[in-house]
């Protein structure tokens, strides 16, 4: 649990609930994320439309990846139920602790 940092991506994970940043979007998901074999498959929500102003709606999203130690790789599929079309973002690294690199997008931080 807490903040993770990579090039172009950021993820806060508490005990019920992950928020990801990937370049100028972001998805939440709600629950804890179970990591099952190093491995993760959960769903939530996305905005793709979230800077420099959020347009919604929230979109439908599978949140994938692996975690080993202190380095999570993420991918997340996002159905874009406005351009109907489905929207891949990443695959991200993150690293427990270490800063968010994201250039001119603001992150969420805790």
């Amino acid at each position: 649990m807490g903040t993770w940092g990579g090039d172009g991506a950021a993820m806060i994970v508490a005990d019920t609930s992950m928020h990801l940043h990937v370049g100028c979007t972001y998805g939440d998901v709600s629950g804890r994320v179970p990591v099952v074999n190093g491995e993760f498959d959960v769903t939530g929500s996305y905005m793709l439309r979230a800077y420099p102003i959020a347009i919604g709606p929230t979109l439908p999203a599978r949140f994938t990846g692996t975690a080993a130690g202190n380095r999570a790789t993420i991918t997340v599929t996002v159905q874009d139920t406005v351009q109907h079309q489905t929207v891949v973002r990443g695959p991200v690294v993150v690293t427990f602790g270490a800063q968010p690199q994201l250039g001119p997008c603001p992150i969420c931080r805790r």
